[in-house]
């Protein structure tokens, strides 16, 4: 019924609009949740061989599909192409800022009002401006996991470990942020997304993030109380906001990288990966859009067991991948938890220690010092994959059952 609407939304609707008529909805904008969509449901957590949760609702097939099949990887696949396909035919209106300016084109990505890279774009207000109380979702006591910030790569492609910054034999000795020159050495799409020790801010105003630091963390602001805080979307928030505020205030919906990776996830799930489709591209081409864009290097197949350098193995191994590239591409966009939840990772992602990172100074050298704060854990009920009918709603008595385990 959904894909339907959508579908007939998509017959009549311009594939974009005029300026003057930005953030309406296209053509574009409903292929573009159509593939979001099927995506969803052909995933693990309605497509699968078993319910997420027992009880009548999944026994009435009413919380899953009641078996896995591959056609639901196809139908996502082809509502992906098909986005391409339209996309073609409008002169490739939208796609990703890729300049050879790899900070600028990542934020102009997500930040820069009407942008061709965002497909769907949403509104709260005219301008960014700090008094709005959304923004307060980034400040004060809103605070970034450090195992987070680890899933950034260094930017040769190689995973990102303490264990190699504290080698003195390893290329990435005494590196985890910047190289002696003061230059980035990871993901640039890290120091876009979250507040980094030493990166600049405010002209002339670098962040200090260690304990007693200007931006550190304090009894009545702990943002950066894991070693790192928020910036996406709000950027020099706390300083008063002369590089963002009282511009025009845009936040992304759907962006293009969206309709690539999902393209690539669909093609790894149905075996495909290394077969190229109708526009001569295979999954690893689709997620080199993306990464390419970031600065990164290719990533390429690689045999099952192998372990080279920017090299993944079609399957699990590039689901995995997968799933950390959008969390790279896309934080703070409201896809993560929707991707714990459609593979049902949550007691692998929710219940794990806390990571942190310690940062001290003492003189003119700073010390990180990463750990876990054992006391800190999360708890998880995989009834909670999907929320509860409200009661007010099932004492209608017209049929309506309640999602399993509540």
């Amino acid at each position: 019924r959904v894909v339907g609407l959508l579908d007939e939304a998509a017959s009549v609707l311009p594939w974009y609009t005029t300026a003057e008529e930005y953030g309406h909805m296209t053509a574009a904008a409903a292929i573009a949740l159509k593939t979001r969509l099927l995506l969803f449901v052909a995933s693990p957590l309605f497509n699968a061989d078993q319910p997420y949760y027992d009880g009548q609702a999944a026994s009435d097939g009413l919380s899953w599909y009641g078996g896995y099949s591959a056609d639901r990887w196809q139908a996502a696949l082809d509502a992906g192409l098909e986005f391409m396909r339209r996309n073609r035919a409008n002169s490739d209106y939208y796609r990703i800022q890729d300049t050879d300016s790899p900070r600028e084109d990542f934020k102009k990505g997500w930040f820069e009002k009407g942008n061709a890279e965002v497909i769907m774009p949403t509104f709260r207000c005219g301008i960014w401006d700090k008094s709005h109380k959304f923004f307060r979702i980034y400040g004060q006591r809103n605070k970034v996991r450090a195992s987070y910030a680890d899933m950034f790569q260094w930017n040769d492609g190689t995973d990102f470990s303490w264990d190699k910054v504290n080698d003195p034999s390893d290329p990435h000795y005494d590196q985890p942020f910047f190289d002696a020159d003061g230059n980035p050495v990871r993901d640039i799409r890290l120091y876009e997304t979250l507040l980094i020790n030493g990166d600049s801010y405010t002209p002339g105003d670098p962040l200090q993030t260690w304990v007693g630091g200007k931006h550190g963390p304090t009894k009545q602001d702990q943002r950066t109380y894991y070693g790192y805080g928020f910036r996406k979307f709000i950027q020099d928030y706390a300083n008063g906001g002369s590089l963002v505020y009282n511009n025009p205030y845009s936040c992304p919906w759907i962006r293009m990288p969206e309709i690539y990776l999902s393209i690539a996830e669909a093609m790894n799930q149905l075996g495909i990966a290394e077969q190229p489709d109708e526009f001569g591209m295979d999954a690893y081409d689709y997620i080199n859009l993306v990464r390419n864009r970031a600065g990164m290097p290719d990533l390429v197949p690689a045999a099952s067991g192998e372990n080279e350098q920017n090299a993944v193995a079609p399957g699990e191994a590039l689901t995995e991948f997968l799933l950390d590239e959008r969390a790279r591409e896309f934080g703070q966009e409201d896809c993560r938890y929707y991707d714990m939840v459609r593979y049902k990772k949550a007691q692998e992602w929710v219940t794990r220690p806390v990571v942190k990172l310690d940062i001290t100074k003492s003189g003119n050298t700073i010390t990180y010092t990463p750990g876990v704060n054992e006391g800190e854990r999360y708890q998880w009920k995989d009834h909670w994959y999907l929320f509860p009918y409200p009661l007010s709603e099932i004492n209608k008595r017209y049929g309506l059952v309640q999602n399993p385990g509540y």
